[in-house]
């Protein structure tokens, strides 16, 4: 029940022809198909201009988000939606497209302080560009998280409330992300880290596969996105605690784990610690 389904395929290309050798050397480093963005804005922020990313939104810092979008206050009002599993492109836009979300919860969840304000068109239209640019897999335009990134396949549910989500991807891969509820205080998510998976354990399903590709850590922290929404529409206990015990091996994609491990745990998002 994804309130979006992915946008149509269209081919698209990276507008990064910096010749510079520098920079190819370090766009070699990064994950097969993933766009890269270059920052230009001079607006107040940690990060220097021209500062090649090789993420989205959802893996910013509202530091980061600030530079994109025009100040600190929109950047924080945005991660307040992040934070609860609530995508901004669906809850400011001109027409509000929320599935079984409810515009009143979502307003009662977000910071008292800025329940009144909004992201404006130009703000949204920035978010998509950077999820255009930087998401975006061959023949798949993405322009948002949440139907975009990921969209939410199949739930299932098991007697003790343990709950399993399939995921989509932009490229029509899917990986699973588990909510393990524990005595109706809290839950722990099961995180995935890849496609499939190298190591071949004979114990585990996903070896079976083999390794299909690593994801993204705009695709890991999508599952905490989506876990966050389930557990608020599902009343489930909320998310305390993460595990990467799901399909693949975090050591293999060590880069988009640490990336995706420190807006976890960052305070002014995800809020882990």
């Amino acid at each position: 029940w994804s309130t979006l389904s992915p946008t149509a395929p269209t081919s698209s290309t990276s507008d990064n022809d910096d010749d510079d050798e520098d920079k190819k050397k370090k766009d070699k480093t990064l994950p097969r198909r993933v766009k890269v963005v270059t920052s230009t804005s001079p607006k107040s922020s940690t990060l220097a201009p021209n500062t090649t990313l090789s993420y989205g939104p959802i893996s910013m810092s509202v530091d980061e988000l600030a530079v994109h979008l025009g100040g600190r206050g929109r950047a924080r009002l945005a991660w307040d939606c992040y934070a609860i599993g609530v995508d901004p492109a669906n809850y400011f836009n001109r027409v509000i497209r929320l599935g079984m979300d409810v515009y009143e919860t979502i307003y009662d969840q977000l910071p008292s302080s800025r329940r009144t304000q909004r992201l404006g068109m130009p703000t949204l239209d920035a978010l998509s560009k950077l999820y255009q640019q930087t998401c975006s897999m061959d023949n798949t335009t993405v322009t948002q998280l949440e139907g975009g990134v990921a969209r939410l396949s199949h739930v299932s549910t098991s007697r003790d409330s343990t709950t399993k989500l399939l995921l989509q991807l932009a490229d029509g891969l899917q990986v699973e992300t588990v909510i393990i509820p524990w005595n109706g205080v809290r839950s722990t998510l099961c995180i995935s880290s890849q496609v499939g998976c190298r190591q071949a354990c004979r114990f585990c399903a996903t070896g079976k596969m083999g390794l299909v590709r690593s994801l993204t850590s705009d695709e890991i922290l999508a599952q905490m996105f989506w876990a966050r929404k389930l557990c608020r529409i599902q009343d489930l206990p909320p998310v305390t605690n993460i595990v990467f015990m799901g399909m693949g091996e975090p050591a293999d994609n060590a880069a988009a784990v640490s990336k995706a491990a420190q807006i976890l745990t960052t305070r002014s998002l995800f809020q882990l610690a």
